[in-house]
């Protein structure tokens, strides 16, 4: 990140787009688990279309303190970070489409590659795409993130779960679905699952790929 770049990371208007781009390289980093090869940022619109570098290496710093725990991580030794591993890294602008404001990150390994975006209304960040979903909910505390066929009785089976732990749902959001009949659904919680509880869940009927994801 060159000193125009950090210069502009202090600009108000700004912000709350590093930090949203920090929050969905974090929720990309527990989606994938490591192994990242190639990181890519698109941004769409006049508040961020000159910041690729900065949203780049924003998302950066989610990814790897997701990935690494390091807490020293910043605009200027993330992006070296990046290089250190072989990562490429590449910025680019794209045009409005569903949204006129928009950042989107793509993240690669070896065998999967990982798709999301956000927008701020006023200075608040949203998710509003997850894979090739277009779904909308505020990144923050813990959420459980599966895909599931889309059929009834599916909801109501994960939440009976949740319940049987005493876990409380704060919301819970179902995007359209996609051409192979599954869903992305996300639900916010108000603690963390353990393990067995995961194991639960990934074995339910028409359930599949469960994620826990936590963002401070």
């Amino acid at each position: 990140v060159n000193a125009p770049a950090l210069l502009a990371s202090q600009q108000p208007e700004l912000k709350p787009w590093t930090r949203l781009c920090e929050q969905m390289g974090s929720i990309v980093a527990q989606l994938l688990g490591g192994g990242v090869s190639r990181v890519q940022v698109e941004v769409v619109g006049p508040a961020v279309g000159k910041a690729g570098s900065l949203c780049a290496a924003s998302a950066l710093i989610g990814l790897f303190k997701t990935l690494t725990n390091d807490i020293s991580l910043n605009l200027v030794n993330a992006p070296i970070v990046a290089r250190d591993r072989d990562i490429e890294v590449a910025h680019s602008v794209g045009e409005a489409g569903v949204y006129n404001q928009l950042v989107t990150l793509t993240v690669k390994t070896g065998t999967q590659t990982q798709i999301i975006s956000g927008t701020v209304f006023g200075n608040q960040g949203r998710i509003v795409r997850l894979g090739h979903h277009w779904i909308e909910f505020s990144p923050g505390g813990y959420s459980l993130i599966y895909r599931n066929i889309d059929k009834p009785g599916v909801l109501a089976s994960v939440a009976g779960c949740m319940a049987s732990k005493k876990v409380n749902i704060g919301s819970a959001i179902i995007s359209s679905c996609d051409s192979e009949g599954f869903v992305t659904s996300i639900m916010s919680l108000d603690k963390k699952l353990g393990a067995e509880v995961l194991a639960q869940l990934k074995a339910l009927p028409d359930v599949a790929e469960v994620h826990l994801v936590h963002i401070a």
